[in-house]
């Protein structure tokens, strides 16, 4: 995941004016389809061509709109000039995940890139792959792959059949990949919420209570620095885990391997002794999902591996997150929701 910001201050202009030198014949000059951005980047080092490159892809998502450039070629004598420029200025806080180096070329001392991004949609990248309902399979309903939003999507994508692509979704190399009949798919941390599981279980209740004026509410929105309890209730023997899933897909423990018997209701944190967990939301950002599962399995089960990992390490490619988690669940009983916190 690459996060680019551009303060409101800062212009990003590119201004190449070159005598006895040419920029690359492909700078400016790509072509893509709808929904794929190129960005354009130079600089001393490559490093500093693609951060160049990034930003402008940044900036161009963020404003939604074309920018404008200028682009001047002369030829006088035997000296060949082009001049490019690109005048930017907007504040942008944008994740580019999955970007591709289409062109990288040195001339002179410096290096010129470009970088391309796919902007589209999860549902038209999916409805752009070739022969997907030859891959089709039913998913295990025990899956908490097939209780999520991601799964509205593909019955919109594909209204005549009652059943999705079998797919997978897994942390790689620093990111979250979506893959479906081989074709892997990178996804942004603003789709991450389309792969949290919403599912009930007949045998658990799983709700947050947040505090009002008029008591404890049930509710699934809650604004930021809010204080909730999570309430189990449980009709089925075994060991009870409380889990939560964050907006960035890691996870976290707060209740594991809780003995229980038939109809035991749990609230966590305890009602009488603590006022409740504190919501927060991302930096920058004005809102997000959260999952929240209460698993009841027939043996105890080893969910701290996730949480150990989560809290022990600083490299964010070897955090626990919520794909492995999720074949863990699959083999007992399980309610999860979805809360949405806003400022």
């Amino acid at each position: 995941m690459i996060k680019n910001i551009i303060t409101s201050s800062i212009f990003l202009f590119y201004t190449l004016l070159i005598a006895s030198e040419t920029v690359p014949n492909w700078f400016f000059s790509i072509t893509s389809e709808k929904g794929i951005v190129i960005g354009y980047g130079e600089g001393k080092t490559v490093a500093e061509a693609n951060a160049n490159a990034r930003a402008f892809i940044a900036a161009s998502i963020k404003t939604r709109i074309s920018s404008e450039y200028s682009k001047n070629e002369n030829l006088k004598g035997e000296d060949y000039t082009k001049e490019i420029s690109s005048h930017i200025s907007e504040k942008v806080d944008v994740d580019l995940v999955g970007l591709e180096q289409l062109k990288q070329e040195k001339i002179g001392d410096t290096y010129y890139v470009a970088l391309r991004f796919d902007a589209r949609s999860i549902s038209t990248k999916v409805g752009s792959i070739n022969n997907i309902l030859l891959g089709v399979k039913i998913l295990d309903t025990t899956s908490p792959y097939r209780h999520v939003e991601f799964v509205k999507k593909m019955s919109d994508i594909y209204p005549n059949i009652d059943y999705v692509p079998n797919y997978e979704v897994e942390w790689l190399n620093g990111r979250y990949i979506l893959r479906i009949n081989k074709t892997e798919i990178s996804l942004s941390s603003a789709d991450i919420h389309n792969f949290l599981c919403t599912r009930k279980d007949d045998k658990i209740a799983l709700s947050l209570l947040k505090d009002s004026p008029k008591g404890y509410i049930n509710t699934k929105r809650i604004k930021e620095g809010e204080y909730f309890h999570l309430d189990v209730k449980a009709e089925v023997p075994g060991y009870l885990s409380l889990l939560a899933i964050d907006a960035e897909g890691k996870v976290s423990v707060m209740l594991e391997n809780e003995k229980v018997s038939n109809s035991i209701e749990i609230t966590y944190p305890n009602l009488n002794d603590y006022g409740g967990l504190q919501t927060a939301l991302p930096k920058n950002s004005e809102s997000s999902s959260d999952n929240y599962i209460a698993v009841v399995c027939e043996f105890k089960s080893n969910f701290t591996k996730f949480e150990a990992i989560s809290f022990s390490v600083n490299s964010d490619e070897k955090v626990a997150r919520f794909p492995e988690l999720y074949r863990d669940i699959k083999a007992c009983n399980y309610t999860a929701i979805v809360v949405r916190t806003s400022k």
